[in-house]
């Protein structure tokens, strides 16, 4: 048991470890407890037709309420995809095989998302927002239970700080990002809590420190089960069960005690002044062999299936089986469901927040826009005048102010989406809000359109766009006449936009003009004296525009529909 402060790790909570038989069985009837036989989880390639992979083989095992798991094993033993697979969190290039309960009563992917947190390895955040901000949006809740939750977690003095990346200054470090991820996922109280590498990143004593919250959090009758690579001695003995995993199998369940009797009792005795999960971990280690050349880590799993752990379990399942407890389902998603305008409000507002607290991409915007805006006054200054050379000179102001508001948000937002895809995806798979509510949101925060949707990288987007935009140039006005253009081009004009825009911006400055001076007696240049021959040389017509405009609208909703389809396969595909 750790010795705590509050201001040097976590708020000290009052829930005591019960170690009596009637408060244990009180926690079992109130908790879940999951368990799971022949479980197999594979890989599939691209097409889903055939498997490329099996990751775990066969395993069966069980987590109690009220009990801290934990997967151990070394890398590539696949600790991560059977917790994911127990979570219900792969994606669909996995297939899993197997019969997964809670409480003796089937349970899937619903049930999960409803009624357990999930932790995952890479923390995401939007960094812009500050810790209390992000628990905010998480939890639509600005009451005493998040206050609460920050005490718990030792974050309290460090509520009004920014998230932010490593390249910042006065923001937080690795470990309380891992602190206010363990927050994000309590926030709902689940009954069951997933955790992926929770202590990946942190010192000793902010890892000794999560350990002990998680604990904690088990004791007061929910479960947890956390995969972790290589925990210190300390750590290690603060796990009610562990599994061990090795080459896709378990090479053993059940408590630390027995584990290590289990390795002695095959031959393989750990030294009184090692730590044990460095020892189990070495012996079942990837191509460990024995005197025999026999592999180790498969002789220890078969020699588990008829251990005493293993016929442990097998009685857990069948007592699971004859006792099917209720479910019964949190309604915290249900109600969250109802929330769609508190949810678009705090979307909208995050996006804002990323938008306003980005100074640096603020400047470089302010500067490119006055640059520009600087060169192309410079350039026709003196030239924009009712003549022959100042028609020319109006359409290329005209050309300059329709290419840039068309270009620059185009091309600014095409690596907003590709970025922020990993966090959507997460949000959104955990019933946080639909996918449409977040394209809803960027569009109202000017930050979202096609183009970003559609590619999954700037590069590949770059080398689709940059064609597309040259076609929507030529056919625009100012660089071929639209009545020369061949019949199989020809329609492109009906869905550029730039063309659409050049042409209402050209009737509004050229309608009614009839001063037009023709003052210089060059034969090379025309004599246009009012605004209608302007708009002939263009093949622009004045009855156009509003047709113009009606394009323009149907071509926002096309783009917009389209991105948002794109987004939502992206989302729910990939």
């Amino acid at each position: 048991m750790y010795i705590l402060e509050e201001n040097q790790c976590f708020h000290k909570n009052d829930g005591n470890l019960m170690n009596d038989e009637q408060e244990e069985e009180a926690i079992q009837s109130r908790g879940v407890t999951i368990s799971w036989k022949d479980l197999s989880v594979y890989v599939m390639d691209r097409g889903r037709r055939n498997v490329s992979k099996q990751l775990i083989d066969n395993v069966r095992g069980a987590a109690k309420s009220g009990d801290l798991t934990a997967i151990i094993g070394a890398s590539g033993a696949g600790k991560s995809s059977l917790m994911a697979a127990l979570a219900f969190r792969t994606g669909p290039e996995f297939l899993i095989h197997g019969d997964i309960r809670a409480n003796g009563l089937p349970v899937d992917s619903s049930y999960m998302m409803r009624n357990s947190g999930y932790m995952h390895q890479e923390d995401m955040f939007i960094e812009t927002m500050t810790v209390i901000e992000h628990l905010w949006f998480m939890m639509l809740d600005v009451g005493k239970k998040i206050d609460r939750l920050l005490k718990d977690v030792g974050l309290m003095s460090r509520r009004n700080v920014r998230i932010g990346s490593g390249i910042d200054d006065k923001v937080l470090s690795d470990g309380e990002k891992k602190r206010l991820a363990f927050a994000t996922e309590l926030l709902t109280d689940p009954k069951i809590l997933f955790l992926d590498e929770p202590t990946t990143g942190q010192d000793s004593h902010s890892a000794n420190c999560l350990v002990f919250q998680l604990k904690s959090f088990a004791a007061k009758g929910r479960t947890v089960l956390c995969t972790i690579h290589q925990p210190s001695s300390t750590i290690f003995n603060s796990f009610n069960q562990i599994i061990l995993i090795a080459e896709g199998r378990v090479a053993f369940a059940g408590l630390i005690d027995q584990a290590v009797e289990f390795f002695a009792s095959q031959g393989y005795e750990c030294p009184w002044n090692y730590n044990p999960a460095d020892f189990l971990i070495t012996i079942v280690a990837t191509g460990s062999k024995s005197e025999n050349d026999e592999e180790i880590a498969q002789k220890l799993c078969d020699a588990f299936l008829n251990s005493e752990a293993s016929k442990e379990i097998d009685r857990i399942f069948e007592k699971q089986l004859q006792t099917r407890h209720s479910l019964n389902v949190s309604n915290y998603f249900l109600k969250k469901e109802l929330r769609y305008f508190s949810r678009l409000y705090w979307l909208v507002y995050r996006d804002f927040l990323q938008v306003l607290r980005d100074p640096s991409v603020q400047v470089i915007r302010i500067l490119q826009k006055v640059i520009v805006a600087t060169i192309a006054g410079l350039c026709f200054m003196g030239s924009v005048n009712f003549d022959q050379f100042g028609i020319q000179a109006t359409q290329g102001v005209i050309f300059i102010l329709v290419s840039e508001n068309a270009f620059f948000p185009m091309y600014a937002t095409l690596a907003l989406i590709p970025q922020e895809l990993p966090l959507l995806r997460r949000e959104y798979r955990t019933g946080m809000y639909p996918v449409y509510l977040y394209y809803i949101a960027r569009v109202l925060s000017l930050a979202s359109c096609f183009f970003s949707t559609a590619f999954g990288s700037v590069p590949l987007a770059m080398a689709y766009l940059v064609p597309f935009d040259y076609v929507l140039m030529i056919t625009m006005g100012p660089f071929l006449k639209l009545g020369s253009l061949p019949l199989y081009i020809r329609w492109v004009k009906y869905i550029s936009w730039l063309l659409h825009a050049s042409e209402v911006l050209t009737i509004l400055q050229w309608n009614g003009v009839y001063n037009i001076s023709c003052e210089t007696a060059d034969p090379e240049l025309p004599c246009i004296t009012d605004g209608a021959e302007v708009l002939r040389r263009y093949d622009f017509d004045e009855v156009n525009i509003w047709m113009d405009l009606i394009l323009m609208f149907i071509i926002y909703l096309i783009f917009h529909v389209l991105g948002y389809v794109c987004l939502w396969n992206r989302c729910r595909w990939k």
